[in-house]
């Protein structure tokens, strides 16, 4: 079975964090929390994969949160089967970072086919 056929990876969004601003709710880039905004796009709880920069990366967020445009975030197709804090540990076994191709864009595909089980 492929991942592809219980996760799907989604793009983050263009958010900009100011210094100054100090919201409640997470924005995660490519590498973790960037800052705090005082909105959010995904409902908690949530996974989130480095795109750019630090590709690879796996976070988990428990509060409602942001992803920018340098991660996906991970949306379980059948949430009534699969624990998303399952998957959270699952994906930090293959070591992502090792499926960076160092070109510009992270090719999502290369993790959609991993197998498991």
């Amino acid at each position: 079975m492929k991942l592809k056929d219980r996760l799907e990876l989604l793009y983050g969004f263009a958010v900009r964090v100011d210094d100054e601003q100090k919201g409640k709710y997470p924005v995660f880039g490519s590498n973790g929390i960037t800052g705090y905004i005082d909105n959010y796009k995904i409902e908690a709880p949530g996974i989130i994969v480095g795109r750019k920069g630090s590709v690879g990366k796996v976070s988990f967020s428990d509060l409602n949160f942001t992803p920018t445009d340098t991660a996906y975030y991970v949306n379980i197709l059948d949430k009534g089967k699969d624990n998303l804090k399952f998957w959270y540990y699952y994906l930090q076994l293959f070591r992502l970072e090792k499926l960076n191709t160092h070109s510009s864009v992270w090719e999502v595909k290369k993790l959609e086919e991993l197998s498991f089980i």
